[in-house]
């Protein structure tokens, strides 16, 4: 059965094959498990919990219908925070309704929540309607947990796929240029948050060499940030020479981000700093993209100093070779210095 997607005009990356065919097979389950005659199901972005992608819907459809995103206020919201809804008549609970119910001639419907199998990570929330309204009792009450047990395991496997292949897009591009550290940050500044929640803070410092001056490039929104120059706690040195990833006091006086230590030949290049908007520690997960992420920024600042240390040596080369050089005369002053004498008469 055709699965029916309607376009979003929301600030978010488009979702990958992988993540649309695992909606439509989450849907597909919807409709064998339940026997409804239509299922809905609108993605959330598990790195910032909006309803960012296009719904997708299944079923035997009415005509044309109007959709819309669920409003901040709304049902899908709402869901989100209280957990599965069943509503046996949607006449008794006009509240409850939609201008899509309405379309659709809905009468009942089950309105439940995705979560990644963590239970942390909302994925989606599906609607499942039926035309005439109906009781539910704890048979649909065991339906609701296996169809839940068996999205969430498909929708997280689509969304490993799709982080990891933003992930790896990301270090080609890292890779493949030679950065300075404005460049670096920007270009990690706009793509972290389609990778991890930081949503309450992202930052990058670059540790002098031979130095405790740190240039932190602190990030303001996703096309702005600002560079600031500060000293480096000893606390802060020892995380990075430890290697671990941890919550770290960065500098004296500020908050305590998730510090990602970046260490590379037993020398310290830096760190990146992150605070999550709604977590407060990352999951397993999230620290192994934490990890790739980070052998891509070090090799990048790594060579970002290699860059450096040779600009600096071919700089200090050439004005050594100007100030050894010996004098040589003009050749006009060669001529007049070594003429023959004019013979007298």
């Amino acid at each position: 059965m055709e699965a029916f997607e309607h376009s979003s005009d929301r600030n978010s990356p488009a979702h990958s094959r992988e993540l649309a065919r695992a909606y439509d097979d989450v849907l597909d389950i919807a409709l064998q498990i339940f026997g409804c005659d239509v299922s809905v199901l609108f993605p959330i972005n598990p790195l910032n919990y909006e309803f960012g992608w296009p719904p997708r819907v299944k079923g035997k459809l009415v005509g044309d219908f109007p959709f819309r995103h669920p409003r901040p206020d709304g049902l899908g919201r709402n869901i989100l925070g209280h957990g599965t809804i069943k509503v046996a008549n949607v006449r008794s609970t006009p509240r409850l309704t939609s201008d899509f119910a309405i379309a659709q001639n809905v009468e009942a419907f089950i309105a439940t929540p995705i979560y990644l199998p963590s239970g942390r990570h909302p994925v989606a929330v599906v609607y499942i309607d039926y035309r005439q309204a109906r009781s539910f009792d704890e048979t649909d009450e065991s339906r609701v947990r296996q169809f839940r047990a068996r999205a969430a395991a498909m929708i997280q496997r689509a969304w490993i796929l799709e982080r990891y292949a933003r992930l790896s897009a990301l270090g080609d591009e890292i890779n493949q240029q030679l950065h300075t550290p404005n460049t670096l940050f920007k270009l990690l500044n706009e793509r972290i948050h389609d990778i991890i929640d930081c949503g309450r803070g992202f930052a990058l410092g670059i540790v002098g060499p031979a130095s405790d001056s740190v240039s932190d490039y602190v990030s303001i929104d996703r096309e702005a940030f600002e560079e600031k120059r500060r000293s480096l706690t000893a606390l802060a040195r020892e995380a990075i020479m430890t290697g671990s990833i941890a919550r770290v006091p960065i500098h004296d006086g500020d908050t305590t981000p998730i510090f990602v230590p970046m260490l590379l030949r037993k020398l310290p290049l830096g760190y990146l700093a992150l605070e999550p908007q709604h977590t407060t520690e990352y999951d397993s997960e999230d620290l192994r993209v934490l990890q790739v992420l980070r052998n891509h920024v070090a090799t990048a600042l790594d060579g970002i100093r290699l860059f450096e240390d040779l600009t600096t040596i071919s700089t200090v080369a050439k004005a050594s070779t100007i100030r050894s050089q010996p004098t040589i005369p003009s050749r006009r002053l060669r001529k007049t210095c070594g003429a023959a004498p004019t013979p007298m008469s």
